[in-house]
């Protein structure tokens, strides 16, 4: 099979496209990167400025290039905001083919009456959900056999459906692979209401061996703009791709999905699946303000799996902060039963500004940590090749490549299980360094008492916080006014504190550029040797006097290795959190 290939396979279109809609397809090469047992699909985002129009591309070696447009729809038809849609909780009859059209198509017809421009069916509609580890078994033969390509049958019967209700159908299905009869894609195809049908295939399926990665994200160009496809863990577990499409212009992301973890089939008690799924897809709508449209599989499916529904649209909702940030417009996470769920979203409302309008979204940074991760798995994958004839030497020189060596490792092994941490909620008195730091003194004898072995203080709790919206303002030059060097009288008391204790200590503070007029915003972590690392926010909102950092900062401890980030390099940037776990 193909589950390892570094494939070029690009979405694939058929008909002609119309004012109403088309396809933007992007080259993507997928990487796995598998570092402590955990694997991690990177998408690094090249060539691509804040802002700019489809056609960036990800490679896995940060390479740009512009991918052309299959079927693109009319750029100077105007914008619609008002978007009318349906998502649709679907039963299936499992490998029944032609019963599930049938009732796809009724559920359709039924939708559009109601309004709904757009229909959205889950992940695998058309034969019901397939996992299997065996790619011969029955299982995977009926997901691999029912397979059909973008100009085939089904999707001709859904090309002029989408035609005769002048509405998209967007719905999940088992896609063939060129020249490989074993196994199928696991896609999404999008039928146009000009008869354009594209598919997107799944690019981190987890459905076992009869399916193959896609390796392409999908832009659709619609009357309401651009719309992303993913498909269910593309979604929930792979923030680069959301992101990419966020950062291209979408405003809607399709999640076509077949989820049930946490769900209680046999006493059908959803409570858990419904926070986790909430959970992951509120956060979406919150931290990049977007709208994500699921559809879910419902019910018994007669003959393997029980799915709780849930189909629903979320979105930001424009607050100030006095009420909720994202909230569900359309359908309702606790409907479990089989039914098509209609409604109106306001796209105006997706503004995706810490991706569009924020110079901390930085993509070629991003990149290069990736970029890093690659290398160090391809040294990996090159030490286990030679393994056999270098007895194990290879893999130390590989470790050593990924920037932890064995040593390392052995000793953050042989540690401690249970690691005693104190988290401090810190009142600093605003440029009083020598207050702050007796009171901080003082929380690290309490914590030393209570068997603490890492300290964590808040951002800029040495200094006080700063914010000043103006270049030379008074609060944010007073910020760098009272910055600490890291070898500066005061992180030297820290210091002699982690060191007496045998701790790490954390603490935020101001740390000088060196001009005068700016200063990092910076973490310094004190360890129990007396060495002082810093690490400055990257995605720093103090205003121009707070110069961003650019590099991440790994501390290797004998409880494993730390990642730092502070404040909004973890809320809104979850590039670097992943780049830590990889690490």
């Amino acid at each position: 099979m193909h589950m390892g290939d570094d494939t070029m396979t690009k979405g694939s279109t058929t008909g002609i496209a119309g004012a109403m809609g088309g396809v933007l397809a992007t080259p993507l090469t997928r990487r796995s990167l598998v570092t402590r047992g955990a694997l991690l699909g990177a998408l690094a985002v090249v060539g691509m400025g804040v802002g700019s129009g489809v056609g960036a591309s990800l490679t896995r070696r940060a390479l740009a290039s512009e991918a052309a447009p299959a079927g693109a729809g009319d750029a100077d038809a105007p914008v619609q905001d008002t978007l009318p849609l349906a998502v649709v909780n679907f039963q299936p009859t499992w490998g029944d083919v032609s019963a599930n059209i049938d009732a796809m198509i009724d559920v359709a017809r039924d939708a559009a009456q109601q309004g709904a421009r757009l229909i959205l069916f889950p992940e695998m509609s058309v034969t019901g959900y397939v996992y299997s580890t065996d790619e011969t078994d029955a299982d995977s033969r009926m997901a691999v056999e029912s397979a059909e390509a973008v100009d085939g049958p089904t999707a001709a019967r859904f090309s002029e459906l989408a035609q005769e209700l002048d509405a998209w159908i967007v719905y999940g299905a088992t896609e063939t692979v060129p020249d490989d009869d074993a196994h199928a894609y696991n896609s999404a195809f999008a039928c146009a209401p000009d008869g354009t049908v594209s598919t997107y295939q799944k690019i981190h399926p987890v459905e076992g061996a009869w399916c193959t990665p896609g390796s392409t994200p999908m832009i659709l160009q619609t009357a309401w703009g651009k719309v992303g496809v993913d498909i269910c863990y593309d979604t929930y577990a792979i923030p680069e791709l959301e992101r990419y499409y966020a950062a291209q212009g979408c405003r809607l992301l399709l999640n076509p999905t077949a989820t049930s973890r946490g769900f209680d089939a046999e006493a059908g008690d959803a409570t858990l699946w419904r926070w986790y799924f909430e959970t992951r897809i509120r956060n979406i709508a919150i931290r990049d303000q977007i709208f994500v449209a699921s559809a879910n599989l419902a019910d018994y499916d007669g003959s393997h799996f029980t799915f709780p529904g849930g189909s629903s649209v979320f979105g930001p909702t424009g607050s100030d902060g006095s009420t909720s940030f994202a909230t569900c417009y359309v359908g309702d996470t606790a409907e479990q039963h089989a039914a098509a769920f209609a409604g109106e979203i306001d796209l105006s409302l997706a503004t995706a500004t810490d991706i569009l309008h924020s110079d901390n979204y930085r993509p070629d940074l991003f990149a290069s940590w990736y970029e890093e991760l690659a290398d160090a798995a391809d040294a990996r994958a090159a030490a286990e090749a030679d393994d056999g004839q270098t007895g194990g030497a290879a893999s130390s020189a590989a470790d050593a490549t990924a920037g932890s060596s064995t040593a390392d490792s052995a000793a953050a092994d042989a540690g401690a299980s249970t690691l005693v941490v104190s988290t401090v909620n810190f009142q600093p008195t605003f440029g009083d360094k020598e207050a702050n730091c007796a009171s901080m003194e003082a929380y690290v004898e309490q914590a030393a008492q209570a068997g603490a072995s890492l300290v964590v203080f808040p951002e800029m709790a040495l200094t006080g916080y700063a914010y000043a919206d103006e270049e030379g303002a008074a609060n944010g030059q007073a910020a760098v006014d009272a910055a600490e060097p890291i070898d500066g009288p005061y992180a030297a008391r820290i210091a002699d504190l982690a060191v007496a204790h045998d701790m790490y200590v954390i603490f935020g503070t101001a740390e000088p550029v060196g001009d005068g007029a700016h200063a990092y915003n910076a973490a310094f972590v004190c360890a129990p040797d007396g060495s002082i690392q810093s690490y400055r926010k990257i995605a720093p909102v103090e205003g121009p006097w707070c110069v961003a950092g650019q590099d991440p900062l790994v501390v290797d401890t004998p409880f494993g290795s730390l990642g730092i980030s502070i404040c909004k390099d973890t809320y809104a940037y979850p590039e670097l959190a992943r780049y830590y776990m990889a690490r």
